[in-house]
């Protein structure tokens, strides 16, 4: 069995039917997923060697829609029988490190055991014909789970021209010369429009007074009646969502002979596929509505019961993108494999 936290490899025994004995939890000097005091009883630890070499991942997590079958990965010794000079089996020892992958297929098999630590849902699934105990983050899988529920919710409200709030009192904001010029652009105020801002330009100033907000900000910026509590976000949001629409629009100019990049631009916003509208979207839009997918999610020290637990865990296996939370951090470790060895009572 590896720890995760120590680097060690220890060996544990499974039972006739494969399974691990659960029991409650004990107190130790600090909080963990497993008691060492009790696990290093007899126990030959080995330590493990770091992995070598580091495998490479994208930054950018939407950078390719085909990666459904992405992977979490994590260093497991191989191990090797150590025989004493008596002839007595005392341990297993570390021979070199292998890569065990949680694929989408072994996540969608898995069984849940029970939440750990108010944290962690620990789970179990076979890898290459052996058992893997993996903890499942709580927060990272239900918050990647909300992430890709309200992004899509988005892209088909954009796409369906229904993605404003309508403000009852209009907001005006004060704009940069060149960002008042960018916003005469026809196309540039499409654009905005289609993300939820409703504006107009007030003549001979550099103002503008905002009637709609993206949905996705009305509760960063607004109050329950509807006037304004942000408005610096407010201003900034809006600014970045100009910046990068004027700066994509200069980039279709450049390729407006073939027509391919505004046909694409096209197509995204018409159909709602939310992937691709997410490589689209204005930066500052996208960290509003991964805060929200943070902020609607279970959170660590919420304790919840199997069904929850089960339904985390069903809800992650249909994520396009698994195994990263809204920030990038994974949503799950595998912990161990489970080495069943012969018996040697007799």
């Amino acid at each position: 069995m590896l720890d995760p936290w120590l680097a060690q490899v220890a060996n544990v025994k499974a039972n006739a039917s494969g399974d691990i004995a659960i029991g409650p939890p004990r107190q130790a000097h600090r909080t963990t997923i497993v008691n060492r005091a009790s696990l290093n009883k007899g126990i030959t630890i080995t330590p493990l060697r770091p992995p070598e070499r580091a495998i490479e991942v994208s930054d950018d997590e939407f950078d390719d829609a085909e990666l459904d079958a992405i992977m979490a990965w994590i260093p497991l010794p191989t191990p090797t029988r150590q025989v004493s000079g008596h002839g007595l089996d005392v341990g297993l020892g570390v021979q070199g490190e292998v890569l065990a992958a949680i694929t989408r297929s072994a996540l969608e098999q898995a069984r849940v055991l029970d939440q750990v630590d108010g944290k962690f849902i620990v789970c179990i699934t076979m890898v290459e014909r052996q058992q893997v105990v993996f903890c499942v983050d709580q927060h990272a899988a239900d918050e990647r789970y909300q992430l890709e529920r309200f992004l899509e919710e988005y892209a088909t409200r954009c796409a369906d021209r229904t993605a404003a709030h309508i403000i009852e009192a209009a907001v005006t904001i004060d704009v940069s010369t060149n960002q008042y010029e960018s916003l005469k652009s026809t196309s540039v105020r499409r654009e905005m429009r289609r993300l939820g801002w409703m504006m107009q330009l007030v003549p001979r100033m550099a103002q503008v007074d905002i009637s709609g907000v993206p949905y996705v900000l009305k509760d960063r910026t607004l109050t329950l009646k509807g006037r304004p509590k942000n408005q610096a976000m407010l201003r900034d949001v809006f600014a970045s969502c100009l910046e990068d629409i004027t700066r994509r629009q200069t980039d279709l100019e450049q390729h407006r002979r073939n027509g391919q990049g505004e046909q694409k631009i096209a197509q995204t916003n018409e159909t709602g596929d939310w992937i691709s509208f997410t490589r689209l979207l204005p930066a500052a839009l996208l960290e509003v509505v991964k805060s929200k997918a943070c902020r609607s999610a279970i959170m660590f020290n919420d304790a919840v019961g199997r069904e929850v637990c089960e339904r985390i865990v069903r809800r992650l296996t249909k994520c396009k993108f698994p195994f990263q939370c809204a920030h990038g951090r994974p949503t799950l470790v595998p912990n161990c494999q489970i080495v069943s060895q012969p018996s040697n009572d007799s």
